[in-house]
């Protein structure tokens, strides 16, 4: 299958001296990966408004209503996060070309599309790398062009946990993804409700406490890791209504409720 590719990609990795972070002050390990961005910027391929639509719209009938969480819905959601978050990143004087903010609006669309565990059954690594292919799939059936394939199969693959140096466009949708965890805590009791339903309809059912537990070390992980993130797409950290800080406040909250 020639579309197989790894759902990590190292596209902006610094020079070897520099690999390990913890051997560079933060601020200037910041200033290292935006200004890896400046290859991303050389991306120039179009994708009109019009375009845009019509890739967004042939993504919904690729997923799968029925389970709680990974669906159309969610798809939208992320989307709207998305516009969102480049419109406060427009106001700090730092805007996305239109077609790369085009480009990330189908990312989003496409980025959980027939999530559910069909991703090994086809040989892939992920969820995403499994939506990263249909994706890619779709747009070269479309006729994209070859820059914008490999623009929205990146930033599908940099909303993975734990991937490593993403561009400044993943960084953008895998913010967006993970909106819920730094909202109102509403919004990420429901997010949790619905993944701990999911895990039993895909045939994975797991007990509440254990449930928590596993939301607890990836929701940590997500703040350390948004922590360095952040500056990158000019938010605050640390603040009172910093993603970080919520975040943490809502794990807290979370964890504190009985368990049923």
């Amino acid at each position: 299958m020639a579309w197989k590719r790894s759902s990590v990609r190292i596209r902006y990795a610094p020079p070897e001296f520099m690999q390990n972070s913890q051997d560079i002050p933060g601020y200037f390990w910041c200033v290292i990966l935006m200004l890896a961005g400046v290859e991303n910027s050389a991306y120039t391929a179009s994708m009109n408004t019009s375009q845009m639509e019509r890739f967004v719209a042939a993504a919904e009938s690729q997923y799968n209503d029925a389970l709680p969480y990974h669906t159309w819905g969610h798809a939208q959601a992320v989307m709207e996060s998305l516009k969102g978050l480049l419109a406060r990143m427009e106001r700090r004087g730092n805007r996305f070309p239109e077609a790369k903010r085009n480009g990330l609006i189908v990312a989003a669309a496409w980025h959980d599309v027939r999530f559910g565990g069909e991703y090994a059954k086809n040989g892939f690594d992920s969820e995403e790398a499994f939506a990263a292919y249909q994706a890619a799939r779709y747009l070269e059936q479309q006729g994209a062009d070859s820059a914008v394939i490999a623009f929205v199969e990146d930033a599908i693959l940099a909303t993975r946990h734990n991937t490593q140096h993403r561009s400044p466009a993943g960084l953008a949708l895998h913010r967006a993804d993970i909106d819920n965890i730094g909202g109102p805590y509403a919004g990420f009791l429901a997010t949790n409700t619905s993944l701990f339903q999911e895990a039993e309809v895909l045939g994975n059912p797991i007990d509440l406490q254990t449930h928590k537990e596993r939301t607890a070390k990836f929701v940590r992980f997500t703040i350390n890791e948004m922590r360095n993130e952040l500056p990158l797409l000019h938010e605050h950290v640390g603040t009172p209504s910093a993603f970080d800080t919520v975040a943490a406040q809502n794990l807290e909250r979370y964890l504190g409720e009985a368990t049923q």
